[in-house]
């Protein structure tokens, strides 16, 4: 049998683990990019959209120039 305790209190969440892009980090309206590289873009992809399904919160994905430069951009959207 188990021995039930009383009066434990409940650790604090930590952070998640294997969170790369440290999407846990973001407010609504926050974004980041990187160099959009074709191998890595759809890694990516996937990454944000399970990461939103599991925690109720929604990312947008988009191919962007900035200064002559070829990025994926990531927006937390809610």
């Amino acid at each position: 049998m188990h021995e039930i305790n009383n009066n434990i209190p409940i650790p604090d969440v930590r952070s998640p683990r294997n969170n790369k892009y440290d999407l846990h980090k973001m407010g609504i309206g926050d974004s980041f990019s990187f160099p959009y590289e074709d191998h890595k873009v759809q890694k990516v992809r996937v990454a944000v959209a399970n990461y939103g399904s599991r925690n109720a919160k929604k990312f947008v994905t988009r191919k962007i120039f900035e200064n002559n430069d070829e990025l994926l951009r990531v927006w937390r959207t809610v």
